[in-house]
């Protein structure tokens, strides 16, 4: 590629644009191929989820600021730019986040499924809902299936809210009256 361009300038430019270029390529590739395995705890695979979608951000972060002082250059050196545009690689970052936001609900969801109430059920929803909310906004929306993995955990949060007061309620009627 460098072969192409007479100038040192123009060389490390075009350097500088196929390493982007790669490196979010890559980076795209890894989220998009992420699988959740359920043998792993929740906890570590929600955080490997959480470091990925930290990537992601700083990847498209970085991205926007390399667009910004490299137009021009790339330009006057011809370098194609397509790919450093939103709807270029930016775009596949959005919608890999999604998927992965989606990954997480469902995992968030499964877990729902074990976990015996308290203050740990709490917890999850709350991360599950943080999570989602963040890739909403980072990527602008969800996807359809996303949404219902959304609606999904949404669900059983107010399910397992119910049920909690449920609880609260039996426990204050048993304290009112004879022993349990």
């Amino acid at each position: 590629m460098c072969k192409h361009f007479d100038a040192p300038d123009a060389r490390a430019d075009g350097v500088e644009a196929a390493f982007g270029y790669c490196d979010l390529k890559k980076l795209e590739s890894e989220a998009s191929s992420f699988r959740d395995d359920a043998r792993h705890s929740c906890g570590s695979a929600l955080k490997k989820m959480q470091a990925l979608l930290e990537k992601l951000e700083h990847g498209a972060y970085n991205l926007s600021r390399m667009r910004e002082s490299a137009t021009n250059r790339y330009k006057g050196f011809q370098i194609p730019m397509s790919w450093m545009l939103e709807t270029g690689i930016v775009s596949q970052i959005k919608l890999a986040s999604v998927k992965l936001a989606m990954k997480y609900m469902k995992r968030v969801s499964a877990e729902l499924e074990t976990v015996g109430g308290g203050a740990e059920e709490e917890e999850l929803i709350v991360q599950g809902v943080r999570f989602a909310f963040r890739v909403h906004q980072f990527a602008g929306g969800f996807d359809v299936e996303t949404m219902r993995a959304f609606q999904e955990l949404r669900d059983k949060a107010r399910s397992c809210h119910a049920q909690s007061q449920s609880q609260q309620q039996q426990k204050l009627a048993c304290s009112r009256s004879t022993p349990c």
